[in-house]
């Protein structure tokens, strides 16, 4: 999980969402151990200085023990990112709202190199995720 800072995920190189406190990455991994996903390889990189917190896998296992009704929760939520590993479409936009809001939140401790990467990087995103959107045939 995400305490703090901003990190982009990639696949092949191209910048596919960026993530901020709260957000949380590798579950997905996890959950395949066990043989319920099969994913493509992403790659997440910090873009600022973070703050991570980590369970290892025998502590995930643990609380999805304690906790049950946590495995089909993320089941579901893995299902959700497909084997991409990523969020897509209306998620990913809610996802980039949120970032975007986070940057605005903590403006005051991003260097302006940062801001403005991290800016730049969620307008191309949403306009992706928009041109998507509208490319996906109506039901």
């Amino acid at each position: 999980m995400i305490g703090r800072g901003f990190l982009k995920v990639t696949v092949q190189g191209a910048v596919k969402v960026l993530i901020t406190q709260g957000d949380f990455f590798g579950e997905i991994s996890l959950l395949s151990l066990h043989g319920a996903i099969k994913l493509s390889p992403i790659t997440v990189t910090t873009v600022t200085l973070c703050q991570l917190l980590v369970l290892d896998s025998h502590d995930f296992d643990e609380v999805l023990e304690l906790y049950p009704r946590m495995r089909s929760i993320l089941n579901r939520y893995a299902s959700r990112m497909g084997t991409r590993g990523y969020a897509t479409g209306t998620d990913l936009l809610e996802q980039l709202r949120r970032t975007r809001g986070e940057v605005a939140l903590h403006e005051h401790f991003l260097s302006p190199n940062d801001r403005a990467y991290l800016l730049a990087e969620i307008t191309a995103l949403e306009k992706e995720a928009r041109a998507e959107e509208l490319d996906k045939p109506t039901r």
